[in-house]
């Protein structure tokens, strides 16, 4: 983890070889709820390579992860309602 902002944004790295791949979540209030962004950027030598290879990967598979995390969090919110 290279950044952490308690409830408003993190970002994780991972390493690849001459590649650095950073995974940034931020989350905003918004007047219709909360938004939540996730941002992949790929720094080095061999980005280009890297975005080809795992980048349509991750695009088709961010979007799926993101609605399981909402649907996990609507689960959860729901639970604690029910527990008070």
């Amino acid at each position: 983890m290279t950044e952490c902002t308690k409830f408003k944004s993190f970002t994780d790295r991972s390493f690849l070889p001459l590649c650095k791949m950073d995974f940034i979540h931020t989350m905003t209030e918004t007047k219709d709820g909360l938004e939540i962004t996730h941002k992949v950027v790929m720094t080095g030598l061999l980005t280009f390579l890297f975005s080809k290879v795992m980048g349509s990967k991750i695009k088709v598979g961010l979007p799926v992860a993101v609605e399981n995390l909402i649907e996990l969090a609507e689960k959860t919110k729901k639970n604690d309602k029910n527990r008070f």
